[in-house]
C-alpha cells in the first residue's frame, strides 16, 4: 500500500504543477492568445450566488480520455460531452448538471506524466487573491485570466507544493447542496493532505481567510498557533473553515516521501462496494476501507493515476462535526 501511494501521488502531484496550465493553453489548436476554449460555467443562473473559501469545481487532466471514461462512467454514472468540438475538453456530467471537467494535456507532456484532479476554490477576488499567494511563500503557476464561460482565475501552489485553482466564477458558484441531498456520484468534500499542518494553517488563513478548527483538542482552552497544532497532530486532522463553517478538511500525509495535494472526495452509497468496482475497472486502491478507523471511506487511483477519495454518504456516523 505505502509504495503504490508514494509511486502514484508523487509524481502525479509533480507533473500536476507543471502541467496544470493545460486547462487554457492546451485545450484547443489556436494560440493561447488568441483562442480559449468554452467550458461549462460553474453554476448557470440569472441570480448568482457565491460560496467565498468553497471548493465549487473539478478538473481531471490526463493524456488520454479513453483510459478513464468508462471508468467514471460505470464507477459514478458520469457522462462525457465535447465542448469545443475539437475533444480537447470535455464536460463531466450527472444527469443533467455538469460537475467537472476533463482536460486532455499537451502532448508535449512528460512520459512520465499521470493523471491528477484540480480542484477550484472561490475567490472575492482572483487577483488579490493571487498576489497573496507569492507574499506568503507559495508559487504563481498559472497568472490571473479569464476563461470564456467560466470566469476569472488562476493556478497557484501552495508552500508545500499542493496545487489549487483560485477562481471567481462569472455566473456565481450556486447554493451550497444540503447535506441529505448529496447522492452517488457527487463531490462532497476536499482535503489537503500534507507534511507542514502549521505552514499551511499560516497560509491558507491568510490566503482565503480560513479559521482552524481541531476534531477533537485536549481542552476547550486550546489558543495561538502552536497549541492548537499541537491538538491537531494529537487527533489527525482537522477543519478550515470560515464564519465557523467547515469548508474544508485537512490531514497529515500518511507517508513521508509522498507530495502534499489537496485531494477531493465523492460520496458513495457502499464504500465496500465501490472500492471493489474501482479494482475490477483497473483503478488501484491505494487505503482500502478496512485501513480506516470507520471503515466508510478509501483512497483509490483511476486508470490514468489521478487519485481521489471515496466516503460512505450519509455516514455510519456524524459524530465530530463537519463531512
Amino acid at each position: 500500500m505505502r509504495s503504490q501511494f508514494d509511486r502514484i501521488v508523487r509524481r502525479g502531484s509533480l507533473v500536476g504543477l507543471v502541467a496544470a496550465s493545460v486547462i487554457t493553453t492546451s485545450c484547443s489548436t489556436g494560440s493561447p492568445e488568441q483562442v480559449r476554449p468554452p467550458v461549462p460555467a460553474i453554476a448557470p443562473g440569472l441570480n448568482p450566488e457565491y460560496r467565498t473559501g468553497s471548493f465549487v469545481w473539478h478538473d481531471l487532466l490526463v493524456r488520454d480520455p479513453g483510459t478513464v471514461r468508462n471508468f467514471y462512467a460505470s464507477l459514478f454514472g458520469w457522462s462525457f460531452r465535447e465542448v469545443d468540438g475539437s475533444g480537447r475538453y470535455l464536460a463531466i456530467e450527472l444527469g443533467d448538471r455538469a460537475v467537472g471537467g476533463l482536460a486532455v494535456v499537451s502532448d508535449t507532456a512528460s512520459d512520465s506524466f499521470r493523471g491528477v484532479w484540480l480542484s477550484s476554490v472561490s475567490v472575492d477576488d482572483v487577483d488579490r487573491a493571487t498576489t497573496r499567494v507569492t507574499a506568503n511563500g507559495g508559487t504563481v503557476m498559472l497568472p490571473p485570466e479569464d476563461l470564456p464561460s467560466r470566469g476569472r482565475h488562476s493556478v497557484i501552489a501552495d508552500p508545500q507544493g499542493a496545487a489549487l485553482v483560485l477562481l471567481r466564477s462569472s455566473t456565481g458558484d450556486g447554493p451550497r447542496p444540503a447535506e441529505g441531498t448529496i447522492g452517488n456520484g457527487e463531490w462532497l468534500w476536499t482535503e489537503l493532505w500534507t507534511d507542514d499542518t502549521s505552514g499551511a494553517r499560516r497560509f491558507y488563513s491568510a490566503l482565503l481567510g480560513y479559521g482552524f478548527e481541531p476534531r477533537e483538542s485536549r481542552s476547550s482552552e486550546v489558543n495561538g498557533i502552536d497549541a492548537a497544532t499541537a491538538a491537531v497532530d494529537e487527533a489527525g486532522y482537522h477543519l478550515f473553515t470560515r464564519s465557523g463553517e467547515p469548508l474544508a478538511g485537512m490531514a497529515r500525509l500518511p507517508f513521508t516521501e509522498a507530495r502534499p495535494h489537496w485531494l477531493p472526495f465523492v460520496a458513495v452509497g457502499d464504500v465496500a462496494e465501490a472500492t471493489r468496482k474501482v479494482a475490477s475497472l483497473g483503478g488501484t486502491i491505494i487505503i482500502a476501507p478496512e485501513d480506516v478507523e470507520r471503515k466508510d471511506a478509501a483512497i483509490v487511483a483511476d486508470p490514468s493515476g489521478a487519485v481521489f477519495g471515496l466516503q460512505q454518504w450519509p455516514r455510519p456516523s456524524q459524530a465530530g462535526g463537519g463531512r
